[in-house]
């Protein structure tokens, strides 16, 4: 990133010096010469390493000067301009050196062949319309980087005609030209779009260059909409992906799609399933509109947090390498999350963007016009495409490119400039491809300093890399694969698709709420207290949960699962088999209602967890939410609600032994350690002298784990994270109450005493309104389980309930944890009300379940009085507009701690009033 003038000058200086030493020939193209181009190149290989010279000398005392600005001045006097950098960068880094020398070749002779090129082929360009007369040419300007020594240009004739150069061919362009033309004919409901004018030449191509601009009036917008819409099916059908914001430009109201280089194709990225239902599950995904980019949910080809869509592209995140302290002898590079919005491609009037939420009708009328225009004529569509598509070439992705920049990245980094060949041979112990020949392409590609690129002929079932080497074979060719896709064509099936148009695009809209479009949960509306309200919400919810499971043919089950992320990005994922927010978590609820219902189809879905979850073999992760105990507690919850053969006790002591002995747990907490495990054990198991060697073998874990200072004591993870907060879920609280847990089992005095350590720790962080959460930058107090007053509600009831019986407690720490129950009781009753979400875990639901069981304990009507009504209002909303876990009325999160699951669970614990799975009581 090319910060400021102080900046440019110092890469300029040296690049220029550099290049006249070497006596380089960059003069082939002056706009180059003139342009950033020469300073990027020196930044992205030289950069680094150049301001660890200026830096050096600083150290050293080299430099001249009273201030850091004259002695960056006196650095590029006596070292940039007489030449003294660039000896010392060749004894330093020589590689690095190297790779500028090569680079600042490699676009010098890119750009000689791109002229030779137009010379030969003007009159081709002139006669396919992509240029209107002959010029001779202006400027080359090579957009980002060269892979093989080769790139996408940009050129510019003497008369400003431009025009855009692909070192590869471009037959997926004229492809695709031919297939908008196929819909345009076979339907008069389809609006003509626009087709890229183009010339290929097998190993090269050449393509008009689409620039933006406005609508000439905002009611265009309906048809730019629409044939947006229309584009969108194109590129369902034809499994065109990576269709990301740069590769769409908004010309008046035609949109422009300008890189179709993924098509036909199908990721060999396969990810790591554990059954059926994980496959259909993930089939559904992959296969379906949202695999395309266009749409605002993230997909498995995506590197950025955030949304960058074609169809909105809204704010993203991307750490990028930023020069501080530029014009300065103390200058230096460092990574910077930055935040990013991009609105240049979206349609326009007078300059202002145009997003599609008000045109969504005119998105869906496009999609399903071509669909059916395709669709009414399959067979007549597949013998036309069978001939053209022979020239297409697609692009194949073997991993996630991310991986690829990270070793770059290094490559290029001083430190590691001279280890490549290790740095390199990392790939071989990446997950990918199990192929040798595969992994020696990427290297070889590597060592070139270019992104592995593989791609796959249409009528082949070979996979060639850059040098056009065989490295893989599929199981069948790019064209069986799309017959099957255009077979595969249904009402059901274009129904989904719009459905999943509808679901992101409205979605993404609430997920940005202006304050004024959607509604918001209010929970200050007035209901009636309708038991026979409760119960429609109860079987709406549940329906949902049904309705939605995927079962597949070796008798599992799973759900596709909405999650949203921190940075604003929409993910359907396939389900885990977590207790936290998997499959594990969801039979809860359906237990609850098979007790009540003795339901035949419920019994099978039961039966369908316990088979799923006893196939799960991965049992690196023992913790009960996130792993194998609360997998092992829920099978045998539904063994003993159904009467069948019930599981031994073995797995669970084996899985609490495995805890003990491994190496590889990071957490003491009780969402992923130790805590989680004592207290579920404790909570759950009847019988618990079965399992007393394994929970004193957690329990001395804990106390070695501890972290002492003063008549204070606290919990750090291990995996790098500094942050220490008051919670149940992930900090000191959950701990406590398992040490107190441990203190009432074995009576020895090192877990009570550890307690209140633990304890005093935690009083700094309590406020007269909570206990702060240190997540936040305003430290404001939080009432969530997972960091904030419903999870230490939780925890003092656990504390005050084991007093009761022990009477371990004196009389001021008693009143103490009393206090701090009803500190914690008002914040939810103030805060965590009004959250914007339903979840157990961070939403209202959370808050009633910890309000319920609280005045379960103190036997407070009034407190049963407001989280009834409040269960109501709950209630009333999402059944009249959805409920807050999944912004939709098609896809949800069904996690029991974030989404439907919780909420129906909450609605079950709260009109029982029974014990809370907040409490860990399963």
């Amino acid at each position: 990133m090319i910060e400021n003038k102080a900046e440019i000058k110092l890469f300029q200086q040296f690049a220029k010096k550099y290049i006249a030493m070497k006596q380089i020939d960059w003069k082939i193209n002056e706009e180059l010469i003139s342009s950033n181009r020469c300073v990027e190149l020196v930044i992205n290989d030289l950069g680094r390493p150049l301001v660890y010279l200026v830096n050096e000398a600083r150290l050293n005392g080299q430099l001249i000067g009273d201030t850091p600005q004259e002695r960056y001045q006196d650095y590029i006097t006596r070292y940039i301009d007489t030449g003294k950098s660039a000896k010392r960068l060749g004894e330093l880094f020589p590689i690095l050196v190297s790779d500028l020398q090569n680079d600042i070749k490699q676009y010098s002779n890119e750009i000689k062949n791109i002229m030779k090129l137009y010379e030969q082929d003007q009159i081709e360009l002139q006669r396919d319309g992509v240029i209107s007369r002959i010029e001779p040419i202006k400027s080359v300007r090579i957009e980002g980087d060269l892979h093989g020594g080769q790139g996408v240009a940009i050129v510019e004739l003497t008369d400003k005609q431009r025009f855009v150069y692909k070192p590869k061919s471009i037959a997926n362009e004229i492809f695709v030209n031919g297939v908008l033309e196929f819909a345009e004919r076979n339907s008069t409901k389809v609006l003509e779009n626009y087709k890229l004018k183009a010339l290929d030449k097998d190993c090269y191509g050449w393509m008009e260059y689409v620039s933006h601009s406005d609508l000439k009036s905002k009611n265009d917008a309906f048809q730019y909409y629409q044939r947006l819409g229309q584009l969108t099916a194109i590129a369902y059908i034809l499994g065109l992906s990576d269709l990301h914001f740069e590769n769409l430009v908004s010309q008046s109201d035609f949109p422009v799609l300008i890189d179709k280089e993924v098509i036909f194709s199908e990721s060999l990225l396969t990810p790591q399933l554990l059954n059926n239902a994980q496959v259909r599950v993930n089939e559904r995904i992959v296969n379906s509109v949202t695999g395309t980019g266009l749409l605002p949910i993230k997909n498995e080809n995506k590197n950025f947090g955030g949304d960058t869509s074609a169809f909105m592209g809204g704010t993203f995140t991307t750490k990028q390498r930023v020069l501080e302290n530029a014009g300065r002898d103390d200058l230096h590079f460092v990574r910077k999350v930055v935040r990013t919005k991009n609105t240049d491609h979206l349609p326009s009037y007078d300059n202002i963007p145009i997003l599609p939420s008000d045109y969504l009708q005119s998105i869906k009328l496009g999609f399903q016009n071509v669909y059916f225009s395709i669709f009414d004529n399959k067979q007549s569509f597949i013998e036309w495409a069978e001939l053209p598509s022979k020239a297409i070439k697609s692009r194949v992705l073997i991993r996630n490119t991310m991986e690829y920049g990270t070793l770059l990245q290094a490559a290029q980094s001083p430190t590691f400039s001279s280890k490549r060949a290790a740095l390199f041979n990392k790939l071989r112990t990446y997950p990918a491809l199990e192929s040798e020949t595969v992994i020696d392409s990427e290297i070889a590609q590597l060592d070139m300093l270019s992104v592995p690129f593989f791609y796959q002929r249409c009528d082949s079932n070979n996979v060639y890399d850059i040098f056009n080497q065989v490295v893989y074979s599929t199981g069948q060719s790019l064209f069986t694969n799309f017959k099957k896709v255009i077979n595969k064509m249904s009402l059901y099936d274009c129904a989904e698709q719009l459905t999943m148009i509808d679901f992101s695009i409205t979605s993404m809209e609430k997920l940005r709420y202006d304050g004024t479009k959607f509604n918001r949960y209010d929970n200050s509306k007035h209901v009636v207290n309708d038991e026979s309200r409760l119960d429609t919400a109860k079987a709406a919810l549940l329906k949902i949960i049904i309705d939605n499971a995927v079962v597949g043919d070796d008798n599992t089950v799973n759900w596709m699962n909405l999650t949203v992320g921190e940075l604003d990005e929409f993910e359907f994922q396939v389900s885990d088999n977590s207790l936290y927010n998997g499959v594990a978590g969801f039979a809860l609820p359906l237990l609850q209602a098979y007790q009540e219902s003795h339901s035949v189809k419920l019994k099978k879905l039961l039966e369908q967890v316990v088979c799923t979850l006893k196939n799960d073999t991965q049992e690196s992760d023992y913790s009960l939410f996130n792993g194998r105990l609360g997998q092992l507690l829920i099978i045998q919850n539904i063994e003993k609600v159904l009467n069948c053969n019930q599981s031994e006790k073995e797995p669970i002591k084996r899985c609490l032994q495995d805890t003990v002995h491994s190496t590889r747990i990071l957490y003491d907490d009780v969402i992923a350690g130790y805590a989680g495990q004592i207290i579920a054990i404790y909570k759950n198991v009847d019988d618990l002298s079965d399992y007393m060697d394994e929970l004193n073998g957690l329990g001395n874990i804990l106390l070695k784990n501890g972290i002492i200072k003063g008549d204070t004591e606290y919990w750090q993870a291990r995996d790098g994270s500094t942050l220490v907060n008051p919670s149940f879920a992930h900090g000191n609280s959950g701990i406590l109450s398992a040490l107190l847990i441990m203190y009432k089992l074995t009576a020895e005095l090192k877990y009570f005493n550890a307690f209140l350590c633990g304890w005093n720790f935690e009083k700094q962080f309590k406020t007269d309104l909570g206990w702060k959460d240190l997540r936040k930058s305003d430290k404001r107090e939080s009432p969530y389980w997972c960091h904030g007053a419903a999870g230490i509600l939780e925890a003092r009831l656990i504390w005050v309930q084991i007093d009761d019986e022990m009477h371990c407690l004196n009389a001021e720490q008693r009143l103490n944890v009393e206090d701090e129950c009803w500190l914690a009781t008002r914040n939810l009753l103030n805060i965590g009300l009004q959250l914007e979400n339903f979840s157990l875990c961070h939403g209202v639901m959370g808050s009633l379940v910890a309000l319920n069981d609280f005045a379960r304990y103190v036997d407070n009507e009034k407190i049963k009085s407001i989280v009834k009504h409040h269960m109501n209002v709950v209630c009333e909303f999402g059944l009249e507009k959805g409920w807050i876990c999944g912004l939709g009325t098609h896809y949800f999160s069904y996690g029991l701690f974030t989404g439907i699951s919780g909420i129906l669970l909450g609605i079950d614990t709260i009109s029982s009033d029974t014990e809370s799975i907040l409490s860990l009581k399963l």
